[in-house]
């Protein structure tokens, strides 16, 4: 079979099941900026209730495996995440094996039938692992992509033997940090083939002063009351109730501030029960999730961004945390725990203020300091969009991984 040296397999088990989806589309985001460096690229993804087995979304070929009948019970991936959905419903541990199954097949069914330059898996465990095992048979080289909640947490004896065999059967691994690379450097046998690569932010975002943005600014503060954001998962590791805390404090001097809290969770009711109790309900708005494509929005209508991650007992941390890059594309000023990766984009005093985790009366502290200080907003938000805009763009995180695809593909020539 002759090789396609600009066809690429992309394996993931977090990519959008439709357009527009909840899912957090980095990955989509990379297979589409690769289509613009000329490669090819065919995308492997769990299916779910509701999407398509095979589907082109956005110039991408997507083909979603079947891993449980019904279609229902395929419940392990999506929504909160794998890891949180095995540690809130207990009976999706049966279904792991299931998945690693039929994820290892359905690679193994792709690379023998199509002439695949290069397999880029996402997370060790279970794409890295099946990835591994599959290109061990096809001799395809294998990238796989290292994003947090796999090298931080799963640390039980055999699921770090696991790890440690999927990434050194690697050709090359990325990290998304250098809290992720160094975790993952533990495993390795060879230091040498691993390098940070960040996913990168759009930074094509909407003016502050656009229609839209000032819409949605007086949707949720019709009288222009500071606007706070929080975008992300409502699970115990983002920390939402530091921020719920820290308002209630916050309401005492500003009683009209408010605080738009975006998405969804097996937390959510906790939080909104605690903001009912609080008497913070005109104060903090919960939307549920938000289309992908209208989060610049958000970030540009609010004031500021606050990020109260937490290290969780599981060792889940905050890896990188994209949500930060997209406030700071917005000029928006950050607030951020220093937890996990969060320290190579949030520099504090430099791109933002840095808190300590569980600490609200830190983050009330920083909030009216940036409220009043405009002067510090400005120079923060000016450095934080040079930051991104040099070390984590969509550009700078695809010129990377292209580079990376053809030194892999100029090293099996020679192998040959």
């Amino acid at each position: 079979m002759t090789i396609d040296h600009r066809r690429i397999l992309i394996v993931s088990s977090t990519y959008p099941r439709w357009a527009n989806d909840t899912v957090p589309p980095f990955v989509h985001n990379l297979a589409k900026d690769l289509l613009g460096h000329g490669w090819v690229i065919d995308v492997l993804a769990p299916h779910a209730p509701g999407a398509k087995r095979t589907e082109c979304l956005d110039g991408v070929n997507i083909k979603r495996f079947r891993y449980c009948w019904p279609e229902i019970a395929q419940t392990v991936c999506y929504g909160s995440g794998a890891l949180v959905n095995l540690r809130h419903q207990k009976t999706n541990i049966l279904k792991v094996g299931l998945l690693v199954l039929f994820e290892f097949l359905a690679i193994c069914r792709l690379l023998a039938t199509k002439n695949y330059a290069v397999l880029h898996t996402h997370w060790i465990i279970p794409q890295g692992l099946t990835g591994s095992l599959a290109c061990r048979l096809f001799r395809t080289p294998h990238i796989s992509s290292v994003h947090g909640g796999d090298i931080f947490s799963l640390n039980s004896r055999g699921m770090r033997w696991l790890k440690r065999y999927a990434l050194n059967a690697c050709q090359y691994i990325t990290a998304n940090s250098s809290a992720t690379l160094s975790a993952t450097k533990v495993l390795l046998k060879e230091a040498t083939k691993i390098s940070i690569v960040p996913m990168g932010t759009a930074m094509d975002v909407p003016a502050k002063d656009s229609p839209a943005v000032l819409a949605l600014r007086k949707k949720y503060s019709p009288a222009n009351a500071a606007l706070v954001l929080f975008v992300g998962r409502l699970i115990e590791e983002k920390g939402v109730d530091d921020l719920i805390t820290a308002m209630a404090m916050l309401v005492a001097d500003t009683p009209d501030i408010v605080a738009v809290v975006v998405g969804e969770g097996h937390d959510k009711v906790r939080y909104e029960r605690m903001v009912k109790h609080l008497g913070l309900t005109k104060n903090i708005m919960f939307t549920g999730w938000v289309d992908s494509h209208l989060i610049p929005r958000y970030m540009a209508a609010a004031d500021l961004f606050v990020g109260p991650s937490i290290s969780h007992a599981s060792g889940a941390q905050e890896a990188q945390g994209l949500v930060f890059l997209e406030a700071m594309a917005a000029r928006t000023p950050v607030i951020a725990t220093n937890v996990g990766g969060i320290g190579d984009i949030v520099i504090h005093e430099q791109t933002g203020l840095s808190v300590n985790e569980h600490a609200p009366d830190e983050i009330a502290s920083a909030i009216n300091r940036l409220l009043d200080d405009k002067p510090c907003c400005e120079k923060l938000t000016t450095a934080a969009f040079q930051h991104v805009n040099k070390h984590f763009s969509r550009t700078a995180s695809v010129n990377k991984f292209s580079a990376i695809y053809n030194a892999l593909i100029m090293s099996s020539k020679h192998d040959i």
